[in-house]
């Protein structure tokens, strides 16, 4: 599952693609905790992650449905992804602040 560290205006997440279980936080595809960038890890930011987001979800659909997923889905799914994200960060607030 790709595992990325993107910038959010409360924080760095790194943030795992995909659905590993059925708590809350995941149930929108992914898993994130706080972590701190380093200087060999430039975190993405939420446009540049969000386009990532698309073509992983491009993918997933292709190998579960066999076709392409049409542009209107998947800009949906990654707004609503990165919107899921937000509300991540908004109820876990870091445990430094």
């Amino acid at each position: 599952m790709p595992v990325h560290l993107v910038r959010t205006t409360l924080g760095v997440c790194e943030v795992t693609l995909g659905r590993g279980g059925l708590d809350l936080g995941e149930r929108g595809g992914f898993s994130a905790r706080w972590a701190d960038p380093t200087p060999e890890t430039e975190p993405l930011d939420l446009e540049t992650y969000r386009q990532v987001v698309k073509a992983y979800l491009a993918e997933l659909y292709r190998e579960r449905h066999g076709h392409e997923a049409g542009s209107v889905t998947l800009n949906l799914a990654s707004h609503q992804l990165i919107d899921d994200l937000s509300g991540w960060t908004k109820l876990n607030s870091r445990p430094d602040s």
